[in-house]
């Protein structure tokens, strides 16, 4: 087959009846449009290219807050749909490929800081990093650590598929302990539950690339540190910083 081919998805009857359950929710089914959502940067490797090159979602479904995302799990697991979530797509090994069709669940609806105190904040999972830190600068905090793909990455996608970055020789990992202090999922059941995972808990969503439930508010709470722009020094000349 063809790199370029789009494989055989889900079962139409599988995918007509979760569209109806989730009426209401935003979705979308051009087919142009789905298959670019359903990619990341697997195609940096000529192996992955080959395998993942044809692989699409049937539709993309965009929560707008957390029971849109209990709707579509509840959908999905009792019509034994494939449910593949997505954070900003910038991952490089197919993370955020559906392999089997089904619903792409894409997050970036979901942007809100819900809360911040010093020293954490709890935010839901498609907020973008280099906006988390925007809105937490002005009064003196910002992540931790953050991956080259800051400016487009969601912090859903970096806690369920990284491991660390910019900041990390500081901080250690996202596994080290205070890096993720609490965590919210939805789990994918006929009847799905909500759970709130916190200390070690929390740790089961990292690097699960989505496996191990959707998150809702994900991290609830993680990292923050003192912003570097809140403490630097300005000096009018070279000199005068000298002396």
């Amino acid at each position: 087959m063809a790199a370029q081919e789009t494989e055989p998805h889900a079962p139409p009857g599988a995918v007509a009846a979760v569209l109806e359950e989730i009426e209401g929710v935003p979705v979308l089914t051009e087919p142009t449009l789905v298959r670019r959502r359903s990619r990341d940067f697997f195609w940096y490797s000529p192996i992955l290219n080959e395998q993942l090159a044809g692989k699409s979602a049937d539709f993309v479904v965009t929560p707008r807050h957390e029971e849109d995302v209990v709707r579509v799990a509840r959908a999905c697991a009792r019509h034994n749909l494939p449910l593949t979530p997505r954070g900003g797509g910038t991952g490089n090994y197919g993370q955020a490929v559906p392999l089997h069709g089904g619903a792409l669940i894409d997050f970036s609806a979901m942007t809100r800081i819900l809360w911040s105190r010093p020293g954490a904040l709890r935010v839901e999972p498609g907020a973008k990093m280099h906006d988390i830190d925007g809105a937490l600068r002005p009064d003196g905090w910002e992540l931790r650590m953050h991956p080259s793909t800051k400016r487009s990455a969601t912090i859903g996608g970096f806690v369920a598929g990284g491991s660390g970055g910019v900041g990390s020789i500081a901080y250690g990992g996202l596994r080290d302990p205070g890096n993720i202090l609490a965590a919210r999922i939805v789990t994918l059941e006929r009847e799905p539950r909500i759970l709130e995972l916190r200390g070690d808990a929390a740790q089961k969503i990292n690097r699960a690339f989505g496996t191990t439930g959707s998150t809702s508010s994900s991290p609830s709470m993680i990292f923050l540190r003192r912003s570097r722009s809140a403490g630097k020094s300005r000096f009018p000349t070279a000199s005068s910083k000298s002396c």
